[in-house]
């Protein structure tokens, strides 16, 4: 009988999982903005380390916010491990101060053809990272014009 329970147990955890999908990230940015070029979509690209633990709770608290969700529903998703990208972290200055960037995690925002419309550094909490979406995308349809969160370190 306990095991029958413990059974039914996983199997209704392994439903609510299901039914709620997470973010579906791509690891390549070439691709991706192909992608956006079809779709005219912008471009969310997550900077991060295995090692960071401000990065890790982005993952865990941020990424994983029904409203954030549902949001980056509208863009397309992209993470790139500045450990095995340095070149494309430098690039988009989206790597770890160690190596001469401004710090991750590192949020950057792309319209379909490559160009920076918004970035932050650092943790985001659900709140941030929406406000960070919501002006990019006014960007769009307004002028294309940088906009930096404005962080506390």
């Amino acid at each position: 009988m306990k095991g029958f329970i413990a059974a039914v147990s996983l199997l209704f955890i392994n439903i609510v999982y299901a039914e709620q999908p997470g973010i579906s990230w791509g690891k390549n940015l070439d691709q991706a903005l192909m992608q956006a070029q079809k779709t005219h979509q912008l471009l969310i690209l997550d900077f991060y380390a295995g090692w960071c633990p401000p990065c890790n709770q982005m993952e865990q608290l941020t990424y994983s916010d029904k409203r954030i969700i549902t949001q980056l529903k509208n863009f397309i998703p992209v993470k790139i491990d500045i450990d095995k990208q340095q070149k494309l972290a430098n690039k988009y200055d989206g790597n770890a101060r160690a190596n001469g960037g401004s710090g991750i995690p590192a949020t950057i925002i792309l319209d379909a053809n490559g160009k920076q419309l918004a970035k932050a550094h650092g943790y985001l909490s659900p709140e941030e990272l929406s406000e960070l979406l919501q002006k990019a995308a006014i960007n769009t349809n307004k002028q294309p014009a940088e906009y930096e969160l404005p962080r506390q370190m």
